[in-house]
């Protein structure tokens, strides 16, 4: 049976490396999965960075999202902030707020408050 993974996968990489953590540096959140999902969909640190700090904020299921739309990248262009390459962009947490995963997808109808999904509708007989 493997060791359980620390929350910091980055433990143990080379002093130089990029990928050694600092204090309050994004890859002390991020679990394996996170960083291997963020990798392949090509996904920068710094358009994670931004969802954290400017996304809108949804509870489903005990995890906690963080996903930035086109009114979060409207609001922050007003204020200076370009937010136009995360628009879409979903940052999946868990409750004690290491990221399980990352993802782009511009629909939000399954962050709505007080809705259910499509297979919690009864149906009439």
């Amino acid at each position: 049976m493997r060791e359980p993974i620390a929350n910091n996968p980055f433990t143990g990489a080379a002093p130089d490396s990029p990928l050694t953590t600092t204090p309050g540096s994004i890859y002390e959140l991020l679990s394996v999965h996170g960083w291997q999902r963020m990798c392949s969909r090509g996904l920068s640190t710094d358009e994670v960075d931004a969802v954290l700090a400017y996304g809108r904020v949804a509870r489903v299921r005990g995890a906690v999202i963080h996903a930035v739309g086109r009114k979060e990248v409207e609001r922050a262009r007003r204020v200076g902030v370009d937010l136009s390459r995360a628009e879409g962009l979903h940052v999946l947490c868990a409750p004690n707020g290491v990221i399980v995963t990352v993802y782009r997808n511009h629909d939000f109808r399954g962050l709505r408050p007080g809705r259910r999904g499509r297979s919690s509708r009864r149906r009439s007989a």
